[in-house]
C-alpha cells in the first residue's frame, strides 16, 4: 500500500509539473508564446497556424493573454520558417533576442525592423532551444540575421526608434536604397556587407552620431570622422580620417580617392574589389596612415595591385614604393599637371558616375 501511495504521489507531481509548464504557454493569432521565468515578458516559440497562407509575418510589440499584456522580447524558433517564402517580415520594437536560424532559408522580400536593440544569437548546442529568455546563456554573441536568403530581400525599413543594428544584419540583400534614422547610435560596417546593388544611402539630419556629409552617399561616424558604410557610388569626402573594415568589400568600384585627411585604413576595406583600376591617395607621407596588420587580411586585401594604378602626391612615389603594403602596387604614379585625368571625370572627383552625367547635361544646357 505504501509502495502504491509513493507511485501515485510521484505520478501526481509529474502531472502537476507538466500542467504548470503548459499553463505558461498560450497561443494568439497562430503564435505560440512562453511566459518568462519572472512573468514579465514572453518568448515567441513557434507559429502553429497554416504556413501556406502566411505571406506577412508579424513579431508583435506586445501580446495580451487573460487580461495581462506582455512585451515580446525573444524569438526562439529553430529553423521555424525554413523554406517559407514570406513577402514581408515585421519585427516588433521590444524584441531583444533573435535566434540565428529562425528564418533559415527564408526568402523574404521586405523587412520592417523596429527592434530598438536586438541581438541575433547563435545556438551553442544542437539540441532544441530553451523555452524562455532566461536561458539565453546557451547562446553566443550576435552574428547574422538568421541565415535569411537575401537574394530576394529588396527593401529594408529601419524604424524611427531603432538604436543599434546587429552585425551582418542583412548581408547580401539586393536593396537599392537605405535610410538611417535619427535614433540609430550604433551600426557595424558588416551590417550591410555584400549589398552590391545599393545605390543610395541617406542619414537623417537629426542624427547626432552619423552623417552623410557633402552628399557623399555613405555613412560617416561623426565623432571620429570614420566612413562606416559605403556603396559603389560613395565618394569619400574631405575630412574623413578612418576607412572602416570591409565597407567597400566586393563592390564594383573602378576608382577611389583618399583625401589628405586619412590616418587609418582598416582590414579588408577594399576586399575583393577586383574591378578597381585607380586608387588615388592625397596623403604625402604613407607612414602617416595606419594600415591593418591582421594576418592575411591587410588593408588592401583583394585589390588587384598588379593592375590597379596607385596615384600619389608629387615627390612621394619613393616613400610609397618603400612603405609596407603600399609597395605591393606595381604601378605607382605621382600626380602632377601631366598626370592624365580619369576619362569621363568631368567634375574632377576622381571617379566617373552620375554626377559627371549631370555635369555634362549642365554643360550642354549652359547651366552655371
Amino acid at each position: 500500500m505504501k509502495y502504491f501511495n509513493k507511485k501515485f504521489l510521484l505520478f501526481f507531481i509529474v502531472c502537476s509539473v507538466i500542467l504548470l509548464a503548459k499553463a505558461d504557454n498560450f497561443v494568439v493569432n497562430g503564435n505560440e508564446y512562453a511566459v518568462s521565468d519572472d512573468g514579465n515578458s514572453v518568448t515567441l516559440r513557434a507559429f502553429v497556424g497554416d504556413p501556406d497562407t502566411l505571406k506577412c509575418y508579424v513579431i508583435p510589440d506586445v501580446v495580451e493573454n487573460e487580461g495581462k499584456i506582455y512585451p515580446v522580447t525573444m524569438l526562439d524558433f529553430y529553423q521555424g520558417f525554413s523554406e517559407i517564402s514570406l513577402d514581408e517580415l515585421y519585427v516588433g520594437s521590444n524584441l531583444q533576442y533573435l535566434l540565428y536560424d529562425s528564418f533559415y532559408s527564408n526568402s523574404v522580400r521586405r523587412v520592417v525592423w523596429n527592434a530598438r536593440n536586438c541581438e541575433v544569437l547563435d545556438l551553442v548546442t544542437s539540441s532544441a532551444p530553451a523555452k524562455t529568455s532566461a536561458s539565453r546563456s546557451r547562446y553566443v554573441e550576435p552574428y547574422g540575421f538568421g541565415k535569411i536568403r537575401t537574394e530576394r530581400l529588396e527593401e529594408v525599413v529601419i524604424g524611427d526608434e531603432v538604436v543599434s543594428l546587429p552585425e551582418q544584419f542583412v548581408q547580401g540583400a539586393v536593396i537599392k536604397s537605405l535610410h538611417i534614422p535619427a535614433s540609430l547610435t550604433d551600426i557595424h560596417s558588416s551590417s550591410f556587407f555584400g549589398c552590391e546593388g545599393l545605390e543610395s544611402i541617406s542619414v537623417d539630419a537629426a542624427n547626432p552620431f552619423f552623417d552623410s556629409r557633402d552628399g557623399c552617399n555613405g555613412v560617416v561616424r561623426t565623432a571620429d570622422d570614420a566612413l562606416v558604410l559605403a556603396c559603389a557610388t560613395t565618394r569619400i569626402p574631405a575630412g574623413i580620417k578612418v576607412i572602416e573594415t570591409r565597407i567597400y568589400c566586393s563592390l564594383s568600384v573602378k576608382s577611389v580617392v583618399l583625401p589628405n585627411s586619412i590616418i587609418k585604413i582598416e582590414s579588408e576595406a577594399f576586399g575583393d574589389c577586383a574591378e578597381l583600376e585607380r586608387l588615388e591617395c592625397h596623403v604625402a607621407d604613407p607612414s602617416d596612415i595606419e594600415l591593418s596588420s591582421t594576418l592575411d587580411f591587410s588593408s588592401f586585401y583583394g585589390i588587384p595591385t598588379k593592375t590597379c594604378v596607385l596615384y600619389v602626391p608629387k615627390g612621394s612615389a619613393g616613400l610609397y614604393r618603400r612603405a609596407n603594403q603600399w609597395k605591393d602596387f606595381a604601378n605607382i604614379v605621382e600626380m602632377d599637371e601631366e598626370t592624365p585625368p580619369l576619362k569621363g571625370d568631368l567634375n574632377g572627383d576622381g571617379r566617373v558616375d552620375v554626377e559627371d552625367v549631370n555635369a555634362l547635361v549642365n554643360i550642354i544646357l549652359k547651366v552655371e
